[in-house]
């Protein structure tokens, strides 16, 4: 009997990690990448001055795309991070000979939240996957969330690599 107790109690230590990774500090700036697509949309309306069930499609949203290069630099003490660079963004659909893209300066400073699993950036939280890390710190990350609440339906992602 004592022999398999022994058996079990090293089998079940062989299967469980030997420790549990930290998870690490987003920390120091990094080059980042983040967009932002929602859907455009139709909806199928009753033609009003007909007298059978014709329909039209219209129109109701748009969409839109945004796509945002920079730079952040993340304070783990202080759970800030400011952020600078450069979006393009614009309608998916739009009308006339003017694709109606702009660019335009981005400036922002925000506070941030980090987990094994989350990061709350910007008010938004997202999915999160890190990459390698050195001293504790990520070195780089992804991350990714859907806004099905708005408007147009969202999906927003992130990509950062320590500098």
């Amino acid at each position: 009997m004592r022999i398999l107790a022994l058996s079990l109690t090293l089998l079940a230590s062989a299967s469980a990690p030997a420790f549990a990774a930290a998870t690490p500090k987003i920390s120091g700036t990094y080059a980042m990448l983040i967009q932002e697509i929602c859907q455009g949309g139709y909806s199928e309306v009753p033609l009003s001055n007909t007298k059978n069930s014709s329909k039209v499609s219209q129109i109701v949203g748009n969409g839109g795309i945004q796509v945002t290069t920079g730079t952040a630099t993340f304070n783990a003490a202080t759970h800030e991070v400011t952020a600078s660079g450069h979006s393009e963004n614009g309608q998916l659909l739009y009308q006339g000979k003017t694709p109606g893209m702009a660019d335009s300066a981005e400036a922002n400073t925000t506070t941030y939240a980090a987990s094994a699993t989350s990061l709350t950036l910007f008010g938004t939280a997202f999915h999160i996957v890190y990459g390698a890390q050195s001293k504790g710190v990520a070195q780089n990350f992804v991350a990714s969330t859907a806004t099905p609440g708005s408007p147009d339906g969202c999906a927003q992602s992130v990509t950062a690599f320590h500098q």
